[in-house]
């Protein structure tokens, strides 16, 4: 009875040690990778804009051969979108919310394996005439306390995948 006591006593202070930690992460947070192509900008970024060249690119796209994924709107303009169902990697959509010369802004609605919402944004910049810089920053909000725990999981993912997702865009565009 006494180890009974001790391990339910252990997991208390583990759980209470937790919510005092998850009070000191900040609920917003921004992930930020960056990467130089050898390409036009604008070549670049008619590229990155258009939500079904993700599936030569997204490592999240990639991961599954058996991913559905339906398109609406006329692709790479305001207020199109595309939702993806999938065994490995849940379901969702994203829908591009704002499009300038150098910048595509897109919200997240992630309903598998668990609902939230986030918003993404893809910059391009000309370095010069045949290269270009691409940004790729993500804008998630963890609730208090298991989404402000979560995202610092969430942030080592998604960096990750940014990061190869800018390995893939360089290697398809440098073709």
């Amino acid at each position: 009875m006494k180890i009974v006591k001790k391990i339910l006593i252990g997991i208390v202070v583990l759980i209470v040690l937790l919510l005092i930690v998850a009070i000191f992460i900040p609920a917003d947070y921004t992930v930020t990778r960056m990467s130089t192509v050898n390409r036009p900008k604008q070549e670049v970024f008619d590229y990155v804009k258009s939500l079904k060249n993700q599936e030569q690119y997204s490592v999240w796209v990639m991961e599954d051969p058996k991913i559905q994924v339906t398109y609406t709107g006329v692709d790479g303009t305001v207020g199109s979108s595309s939702a993806w169902k999938s065994e490995k990697m849940g379901e969702g959509s994203q829908t591009i919310t704002a499009v300038s010369s150098d910048k595509i802004e897109v919200d997240l609605n992630f309903i598998k394996p668990m609902a939230d919402q986030a918003k993404a944004s893809m910059i391009v910049d000309a370095v010069d005439a045949n290269n270009s810089n691409i940004t790729c920053t993500f804008y998630g909000h963890g609730a208090y306390p298991i989404g402000r725990l979560m995202s610092l999981i969430g942030k080592k993912f998604v960096g990750d995948a940014y990061e190869q997702n800018l390995v893939n865009i360089k290697k398809n565009l440098e073709k």
